[in-house]
């Protein structure tokens, strides 16, 4: 019990120390602008660069207030802030409930602009999503983005994917095929032929072979997999009628 213990604070120690390290580096752009305001020219300048001036200059903020328009540059900064946050809030609420609940001219070309770029790419994020799908719809926002997928996951449609590690974002995948979403064949590795190094024997030069048609006349027919033709002709009609069945449900 003691060494699970002690095991314990160990990890939470080394955690800390591991947050502390990563917030110090995060925080030092921000310290090196603090000192940079009270710095003299030269020293902002200095090669290698000084963490601390040599004279600190705090009469620096006094003649950028002076030589500039500050306050109204500052409000002017806090009206377009405000005005955009609130507008995005306001209009992008009105249409998520619009997309929700109401019916309007062309809401399934939405649906079908995000399941063709699922389907033609592979699992996305909304943003890759946003950006790709444009010349479909124009969105105008990822919140619409992910409006629009959580409908079509509602609707069993497309599948959300666990994170995995490393990735900061969600992604989605279309599900009308059926299997593993995230499934891909493996590409093939790359042959490249051996360079011969001094003292191998150079092998001799290909000698020209017949004639196209001689050995097309010669050379065995393939044989063909009845079996494996017949399957892939059941998949395709299977995906046909999905994909019948997909635009009937959403009026396309």
């Amino acid at each position: 019990m003691k060494t699970t213990t002690r095991t314990d604070k160990t990890s939470r120690l080394a955690a800390h120390l591991l947050l502390a390290v990563g917030a110090l580096v995060m925080i030092m752009p921000f310290l090196w602008m603090l000192s940079t305001s009270v710095k003299s020219f030269a020293d902002s300048m200095s090669v290698p660069p000084k963490w601390l001036p040599t004279e600190w200059r705090f009469d620096n903020y006094a003649r950028v207030i002076d030589s500039i328009d500050f306050g109204t540059y500052y409000l002017n900064t806090v009206i377009v802030t405000l005005g955009r946050t609130a507008g995005q809030l306001v209009l992008c609420s009105l249409a998520a409930y619009a997309f929700a609940s109401l019916r309007f001219p062309f809401k399934n070309t939405i649906f079908l602009a995000l399941l063709a770029v699922l389907m033609l790419r592979g699992p996305q994020t909304p943003g890759e999503l946003n950006q790709r799908a444009s010349r479909l719809h124009a969105f105008g926002s990822l919140a619409a983005v992910q409006e629009t997928l959580d409908r079509l996951v509602a609707r069993e449609l497309v599948a959300r994917l666990e994170r995995r590690p490393g990735q900061k974002e969600e992604r989605f995948a279309q599900i009308l095929g059926g299997g593993d979403a995230e499934s891909a064949p493996p590409a093939a590795p790359a042959v490249t032929a051996p360079t011969p190094t001094e003292g191998d024997a150079v092998p001799p030069a290909p000698q020209p072979g017949p004639e196209p048609a001689a050995w097309a006349d010669s050379a065995p027919a393939p044989a063909v997999d009845e079996a494996r033709i017949e399957r892939l002709e059941r998949e395709v009609a299977a995906l046909r009628a999905e994909l019948d069945a997909l635009r009937d449900e959403l009026g396309a």
